[in-house]
Formats: C-alpha cells, structure tokens, sequence
C-alpha cells in the first residue's frame, strides 16, 4: 500500500450478483498488528470463514484455511503483522482442498486483491453446499441438515445473524442503543448489551464509539474503481 496511507485497514465488500447466493461479503485485511492488537477480540459470526493469510517473507506466499461459524468472542492472544483476505460464507466448504490464491500485486490501492477474490469466487462457490432442504423433514432432521450445511443449527444461526445486523447498524448509523435493539428484535436494550458482551468481548456503545472513531472515511483513499467502491459497506483503518 502507497505512503500516506494508515498502516492498518480492515475492509468488507459485497460479492458479485452471480456469487451472492453463497458469499455475504469479501474481506481483506492488512495489518501491523494495530487492528489485531491483544486484547481486542474476534466477533461472533454466523459465517463461515473462508480465509488465506500471507505474512512478510511466507513460501508458500498465501496459507489457506477455513472455519465454522462461531457462537462467542474470542480474546486476541498475539497481533497479525501481514494480509488476510477470503470470504465469509452462508455454507461450509465440502471437503477437499480449498481453491489456491495465485500471486496479486499489493502495492498501491487494493483493487487487484478484489479482482483476484473475484475470480477465485467463481472456483470457490461450487465447493459450498447449498441450503438445506426445508420440506417434509422432523425439527431433529432440519436441524441436523442444517448443522451439516451451514455448521450450527437454525435458532443459533438467527441469534448470531440477529447480532450480526445490530452490529452492523451501530457502527454505521447514528440511531440510539435502544432503537436499535428494537429495530433488530431484542427484548430491550439490556438483551441486547448482555449479547454483544457475550459475541463481541464489548458493550454495544463502546463498540458504536469506537467504530466510529476508527471509520475508514474516503474509500478513494483505497480504491481507484468506482466500481469497487461501490461495493464497499464496511471499512476502518488506522
């Protein structure tokens, strides 16, 4: 990334329309070691995560991995110094090994790193599973099928989207804690502060500050197509 620039930056982008039955969102980060600092946490997530990481002077240069959904924070034991890129994902990969991320120039803005998540998508997505069937079948039976597709069962999978969205609305908008607690059906605000301590390590207004105070602002800042801009719904950095 070209001078000037923080040395950190955290961005999610929507996939393409042909991969948006599969893929909620793209995402890269570049770190040193700020965004991921210990004591700061992972969030609670209704994806799968489908990820390569790539640190300075890494042979092979991309490592790639994947993993279920996850239920509850996790506290940051060590800080990231490098690039992680990949998709989260309504289902898991089946098995066998994940699509391989060939070379991308990294220098300057980030739209090769998107042009080359684009087209390892379309290798990607037929690896998925797909929905599970919802006809005919016992609760036992959806909830096994479900588990199986998208890794953890249907109540679980809308409590974490239900936090996902409250998320996502809090470090975008300026509406209070409590009508967002409305809005994403929480009882009330006491629910849903007591959801966000247990899924993001943090209270819901301490989360909303500093969001806010971290917000990316200028995409420009990191993206030359208009396109690519577009498409960006989340980005912070340092």
């Amino acid at each position: 990334m070209s001078g000037g620039r923080g040395n950190s930056v955290y961005v999610e982008l929507a996939p393409l329309a042909a991969h948006r039955a599969l893929l909620d969102h793209l995402f890269i980060l570049v770190d040193d070691g700020t965004l991921t600092a210990p004591g700061r946490h992972r969030f609670a997530t209704p994806f799968s995560e489908i990820r390569y990481l790539r640190r300075p002077d890494d042979d092979p240069p991309w490592q790639a991995s994947w993993s279920r959904p996850v239920a509850a924070a996790r506290p940051r034991q060590r800080a990231l110094a490098g690039m992680v890129v990949g998709f989260r994902a309504h289902a898991q990969p089946s098995p066998g090994a994940l699509p391989e991320l060939g070379p991308i120039g990294i220098e300057g803005s980030l739209d090769a790193v998107v042009h080359a998540l684009d087209a390892l998508a379309a290798d990607l997505c037929p690896r998925l599973g797909g929905a599970p069937a919802m006809a005919a079948v016992s609760q036992r039976t959806l909830r096994r099928r479900f588990d199986a597709s998208v890794g953890l069962g249907p109540k679980a999978w809308q409590a974490l989207h239900r936090f996902r969205g409250a998320l996502l609305d809090l470090a975008r908008s300026p509406a209070s804690l409590a009508d967002t607690a409305q809005a994403r059906g929480y009882a009330d605000q006491s629910h849903m502060s007591a959801d966000f301590q247990r899924r993001a390590g943090t209270s819901p207004g301490r989360f909303a500050a500093r969001s806010r105070a971290e917000a990316g602002g200028d995409v420009g800042r990191f993206f030359q197509d208009p396109a690519l801009r577009q498409r960006v719904h989340t980005l912070v950095s340092t």
